[in-house]
């Protein structure tokens, strides 16, 4: 016989293409009444709204990972308009109210929490999405473009607020930047974090700019250099000041507001009021829609989410946002859009259209109130979920995936359509193989739940923190990852592990909890179980300066070799040998894949030309030889099949968002994407198919040339029912020796994805 598939091939990249398909959730449709929910259904979080200036069906929405989504038939069907743009972190969207085909986006998402991802710079459309290009080249690269604004009557003078605070915050140039030819020239006019901008009604050479931490400034001359004068005084705050939202009312009087974050509690400092462009100020009374508290002092979490908004018809009317949406009606504060009548909690972005209706953007998506009457919500079609890694089960049977801030959800096969089951941001899950309705979900701090009903009634069996220790049957005060992985032993469903700063595993399935690991040097970020060896264990941790590795092969536990100091995201075991094992790294800078196969001893970088971007997750096919290596990033998934020396982008279908999770379903012989921004993409794995073979006949040991796609990881090569040598030439070409033994009859080519069978006969002479 010939030699077996690898013998002398050169490393190649994959070449199939992978073609993925959405699965939603687009939306949310349905999940436990909550007061955080609001009104059904849900999608994800929307960062930024703009409404046509006088069309009031049409409108744009941003998503934090999500990108920007258009209706024009008020809000009844949405269609993604960004998707080919290198970010889809949306931070701002303006439209030129002069001509309203004129778009401007502004990526990197800026709500300064760990989540919030830098963007790829400004681009413009000039026919109402369709197109887009570029502007102001590479200088927002790396940016958060907090607002955009055109200014009324001048469509060539554009203002963009930049910073560079964030998650992996690099160069930028932070302030505030003017172009006064439509976006093909810009000039920095005013450096500091700035974060929110404003005309004045009816004077739109007066521009206000909100910056962190530093107050209100302002230009009374058109914003140019040297013209900005600030912070404002004259009863504005002077101290204790964070983040700040600015509204102007185009009702008389031309009114400016401000809502302030104060920068020592995270809750509201106050909102204030102008009616002098901001040479003096009143303050309201006291709200505090950024906290649960309401109290003056309270914690709340301004900096994540504050948004405001002024009645375009009634300059009395306020509406203030954060945790939920306060109205105020010139005298004093209501509490409104909150509770199942309501909209979702934790509030970017507020509009009004040309009608007069309050649009809201908020981690659930898009809500419009008109008046008197009820919150609608506007999410059906939009797919914005944001999946959290550690996903679980098969979209054959039921998936379950946690997300940021809508829940633990799962997807029924036999229906198609997603629940949430369990509130909250949802983090790792897991499923039991062989009973679908054991579903454990956890909450944040390593709080882990259980059901036996499909998500129907859910108990706590632990948790790491104390604010839950009394409905929960075991915790502990360790602390944890704000999603802290949790992994069921692949051979033992009832074996259960959850890392805080050491390892907590139960052996009943939640029953009971004990220690598996001694006290790490930090909070443990990945936890990795050997199929073939229920005693080999490897978890990874971080502390505020270094990372590592520690293993188990059940005589203790000893440190992995060194790797590169950065956040291990995952740890995938070879399910056949415990010896082996793949660990993807997140950050910047050389090496994002590595394997050990000596239990840690050693490690290999396997990131071959992997793009230098954070590695989140990885899945290993050994149905495959080599093992098919499926990385999924912040900028995509890629595949190897030479074990990382090449690696192929599979985006066809997929848009340029983060992949959180990627897992191989082989129940339903697919790999699974789960995206931080627009929800679960999935693709069938290639199966092999036979085109034609050369010779058609020959004796046993004579050679066969055949041909056909998907041949990368063959097992076999049968003729008839014997199984002859073969070498994958390529991944269309395998060159096959006749066996001694075979008999006339098809041909079959056998991978991991399937077999192949030949549609003509090989005759066997002899």
């Amino acid at each position: 016989g010939g030699p077996e598939r690898g013998a002398g091939n050169a490393p190649v990249a994959p070449t199939a293409k992978l073609s993925w398909t959405s699965l939603g959730p687009r939306p949310i449709a349905a999940g436990a009444p909550s007061q955080y929910n609001g009104v059904a259904p849900w999608s994800g979080r929307v960062t930024a709204i703009a409404t046509h200036p006088t069309t009031a069906a049409t409108a744009y929405v941003g998503g934090a990972m999500g990108g920007v989504w258009k209706t024009t038939d008020d809000g009844v069907t949405w269609k993604p308009i960004f998707d080919s743009q290198p970010s889809l972190a949306v931070g701002s969207i303006a439209i030129d109210p002069n001509t309203p085909s004129t778009l401007y986006v502004g990526t990197g998402e800026s709500n300064f929490n760990p989540d919030s991802y830098f963007g790829a710079g400004l681009f413009k459309s000039t026919d109402g999405g369709a197109n887009w290009s570029k502007v102001g080249g590479t200088t927002f690269d790396n940016c958060y473009v907090a607002d955009v604004l055109v200014k009324p009557g001048a469509s060539s003078t554009v203002f963009a607020a930049v910073h560079a605070s964030g998650r992996y915050a690099t160069a930028c140039p932070s302030g505030i930047w003017r172009t006064t030819n439509g976006g093909t020239n810009w000039t920095q006019v005013s450096g500091g974090t700035a974060d929110d901008l404003a005309f004045k009604p009816g004077t739109p050479n007066t521009i206000y700019a909100a910056y962190v931490d530093a107050g209100i400034w302002r230009s009374t001359t058109g914003g140019g250099a040297g013209s900005w004068s600030g912070p404002l005084a004259g009863g504005f705050p002077t101290s204790g000041v964070g983040r700040i939202a600015l509204a102007t009312s185009a009702a008389s009087p031309a009114r400016l507001y401000a809502s302030v974050a104060d920068v020592n509690t995270g809750g509201t400092l106050g909102t204030y009021r102008s009616d002098d462009s901001g040479s003096t100020w009143k303050t309201l009374p006291f709200a505090n829609p950024c906290s649960y508290a309401e109290t003056r002092g309270s914690g709340g979490q301004c900096s994540y989410d504050i948004a405001l908004a002024a009645y375009p018809r009634d300059a009395n009317l306020l509406y203030s946002a954060g945790i939920r949406l306060k109205r105020f009606n010139g005298t004093s504060w209501t509490t409104m859009g909150f509770g199942t009548t309501g909209a979702h909690v934790d509030i970017h972005a507020l509009a009004f259209d040309a009608n007069g209706r309050l649009w809201l953007g908020s981690d659930g998506g898009v809500w419009r109130k008109a008046g008197a009457y009820p919150w609608r919500s506007l999410n059906k079609g939009l797919a914005l979920t944001q999946f959290e890694p550690g996903t679980s089960g098969s979209v054959a049977a039921r998936f379950v995936g946690g997300t940021q801030d809508n829940g633990s959800m799962h997807r029924l096969a036999s229906t198609g359509t997603w629940n949430e089951f369990n509130p909250g941001d949802g983090g790792y899950s897991a499923v039991d193989p062989d009973n679908a309705d054991a579903v454990y979900s956890s909450y944040v701090f390593g709080t882990l739940y259980k059901s036996t009903d499909g998500g129907a009634t859910n108990d706590c069996v632990f948790t790491a923190t104390a604010d839950y220790a009394d409905f929960c049957a075991t915790s502990t005060t360790d602390r944890s990852e704000f999603y802290a992985p949790v992994e069921m032993d692949p051979s033992d469903a009832g074996r259960l592990y959850v890392g805080t700063t050491r390892l907590w595993r139960t052996t009943t399935g939640g029953g009971s909890w004990s220690t598996a690991s001694p006290i790490f040097p930090g909070t443990v970020t990945a936890i990795g179980l050997a199929k073939s060896s229920a005693t080999t264990l490897y978890a990874a941790w971080r502390s505020s300066t270094a990372t590592g590795v520690r293993r188990n092969t059940g005589t203790g536990w000893t440190a992995a070799a060194e790797l590169p100091n950065r956040v291990i995201t995952h740890i995938e075991v070879d399910p056949d040998t415990a010896s082996t094992a793949y660990v993807a790294l997140s950050g910047f800078g050389s090496g994002h894949v590595f394997r050990t196969t000596d239990s840690g001893t050693g490690w290999a970088d396997l990131s071959g030309n992997l793009p230098d971007a954070p590695v989140n997750a990885l899945a290993i096919d050994k149905r495959t030889t080599p093992p098919t290596i499926y990385a999924g990033t912040d900028v995509g998934v890629f595949w190897s099949v030479d074990n990382g020396v090449n690696w192929a982008n599979a985006k066809e279908g997929l848009p340029n968002t983060v992949v959180m999770d990627v897992r191989l379903d082989t129940q339903a012989n697919v790999v699974l994407a789960a995206t931080h921004g627009r929800g679960l993409f999935s693709v069938p794995i290639a199966s092999p198919k036979i085109t034609t073979f050369s010779p058609n006949n020959g004796s046993p040991g004579s050679n066969v040339t055949i041909t056909g796609e998907n041949f990368t990881g063959t097992k076999s090569v049968k003729f008839g029912f014997t199984a002859g040598g073969f070498t994958v030439v390529s991944p269309t070409t395998i060159r096959a020796t006749v066996p001694f033994g075979a008999s006339t009859g098809k041909i079959s080519v056998i991978t991991g994805a399937g077999t192949a069978v030949s549609t003509g006969t090989y005759f066997v002479n002899g």
